[in-house]
């Protein structure tokens, strides 16, 4: 058995991409904070602990969020006493991104603009079209009997769901598909080694970046009733004041990223507990009400997003545990869903758990997952559609090997053939 040392889990070693839970559990044993040695980066592991640092957007900024131990300053952190010193840095870093990296009250702001496309109203409003798109999806491989599911659904589909919700033109968002689907088989040709198939790369992040700076400008000049101009218009709640086209474009560029991101790798991680368990899967077709708490459940499980990181503004203690200004904090949201003093036997997957709702799988607090709502209709509408046309489901070959994109912070499948029988 791997000792905690023995882990490079930032360097992505094969033992910490294939099973992350193993490394989190060790170090939820070693400490309340588990001090990595190679990127000296406290892990937190414990449910109550994550919490309470996620609550606490005073003594924890969430600029290191997306990047953690690879974030790169303009300057030295130094002093116990970091606020002014973050904040005079922001402007001069590469990765300042709207929603994910910044703190209150900016980030109340930006959140507040991005909010109302995610009311309850608006995801409702969205579920014939989501329910829709994952049966247009399968049309292209459903009488096949075989589906590289990541290029052929998992990607495409959370996609083209953004893409709606932001009010893309539907007559456009082929375009994304077909070049989220081209960059994969292209990848394929060259045997890129590092190519995810589930990820917005290359060209398709630039054509989203053009679209939507097009579709800015134009509703700014000539606003029309309709959800991009909506967006175009939107001002700051607290003061009226209209952001920039690029602060726009980013929020845009985010909601696309995140929502795409974590939602394809719900899809891959639930089929694979769907492939391995058959018996499963006939139960949720024969009771489709279960595919919610199924939903939760693969949430937690296989947690898509493994973490997200803080910086300690000063020196601070968690559980006890001494942690100087300056430390980057992972608050490892996979190691929470799999703490056992919040969820029973918790390396066993349990469709029918009671409290799988109650995990950290979209976060927590102020940084909580605006799009959480909509990521379970696309999963609960997704998997029923998947399961209803979609018989006997297993991998392609039955014995394969399954691989992980390479990744501290997600955690899903590269690709994933399965096999299968038509629906008849």
């Amino acid at each position: 058995m791997t000792a905690l040392s023995e882990y490079d889990y930032f360097g992505v070693d094969e033992q910490s991409r294939s099973d992350p839970y193993r490394f989190f559990a060790l170090a939820r044993e070693a400490g309340p904070a588990y001090r990595e040695p190679r990127r000296d980066v406290y892990v937190l592991t414990r449910y109550d602990d994550i919490v309470e640092v996620a609550r606490d957007t005073t003594r924890f900024s969430s600029i290191v969020a997306p990047s953690g131990p690879d974030t790169v300053f303009p300057g030295a952190l130094e002093g116990n006493k970091l606020a002014a010193t973050v904040a005079r840095f922001r402007s001069q870093m590469v990765a300042n991104i709207p929603l994910i990296t910044l703190d209150p009250p900016d980030h109340t702001r930006y959140r507040a603009l991005v909010s109302k496309f995610f009311s309850p109203a608006r995801v409702r409003s969205l579920e014939p079209y989501v329910r829709a798109l994952a049966n247009e999806l399968i049309d292209d491989f459903a009488e096949k009997g075989h589906v590289e599911f990541v290029r052929a659904f998992a990607g495409p589909y959370p996609l083209l769901v953004i893409a709606d919700l932001l009010g893309v033109p539907r007559s456009d968002q082929p375009e994304f598909k077909r070049l989220l689907q081209d960059e994969a088989a292209d990848s394929d040709i060259v045997g890129n080694p590092d190519h995810d198939n589930a990820a917005i790369n290359g060209e398709l992040q630039m054509h989203i970046l053009r679209c939507f700076n097009q579709y800015i400008e134009d509703r700014r000049a000539n606003p029309t009733d309709d959800v991009l101009s909506a967006l175009a218009n939107a001002t700051f709640p607290d003061t009226g004041e209209r952001p920039s086209t690029f602060d726009i474009i980013a929020l845009a560029f985010v909601i696309f990223g995140a929502g795409q991101e974590t939602t394809s790798r719900l899809f891959t991680n639930g089929m694979l507990v769907l492939a391995r368990n058959p018996d499963l899967a006939e139960r949720l077709r024969r009771d489709p009400s279960k595919l919610e708490n199924f939903v939760e459940e693969a949430l937690r499980f296989d947690t898509p997003v493994k973490g997200l990181f803080r910086l300690a503004l000063v020196d601070v203690e968690i559980s006890g545990a001494p942690i100087p200004a300056g430390s980057v904090l992972m608050l490892a949201y996979g190691a929470a869903n799999h703490d056992p003093a919040h969820f029973d036997e918790p390396e066993r997957f349990d469709p029918e758990r009671s409290n799988a709702r109650n995990t950290l799988s979209f976060g927590h607090g102020a940084h909580f997952c605006p799009g959480a709502s909509l990521a379970r209709v696309e999963g609960r509408l997704g998997f029923a559609a998947l399961l209803e046309r979609m018989q006997d489901i297993r991998l392609d070959p039955p014995d394969c090997a399954v691989e992980y994109v390479p990744s501290y912070v997600l955690r899903g499948l590269r690709e994933m053939n399965l096999a299968f029988t038509p629906a008849s």
